[in-house]
């Protein structure tokens, strides 16, 4: 069996707080993760929605592909069913 080098602890000796946000939140501060502050930001609505357009534009090929394909079943199958019928 191997031995293993114990592990460094830098995180009690040097700790770090970063925050990451978007640019429609302000007053933000570090803390840490078992000090939520979620309730404490102020955000922009109107930064938050423009981004949010801007991101999340719909994509419409898959539903224009699923008709085509729905199409090219549905046809054939209702021309034998009329043919036969006759």
């Amino acid at each position: 069996m191997a031995r293993r080098k114990p592990f460094p602890r830098p995180s009690r000796y040097y700790p770090e707080d970063y925050t990451l946000y978007h640019g429609w939140v302000s007053n933000v501060r570090s803390s840490g993760l078992s000090m939520p502050s979620l309730k404490h930001y102020d955000l922009d609505p109107g930064k938050r929605r423009a981004a949010q357009q801007a991101w999340n534009r719909p994509v419409l090929w898959p539903a224009f592909a699923l008709l085509a394909l729905v199409v090219a079943i549905v046809v054939p199958g209702a021309r034998t069913y009329l043919k036969e019928r006759r």
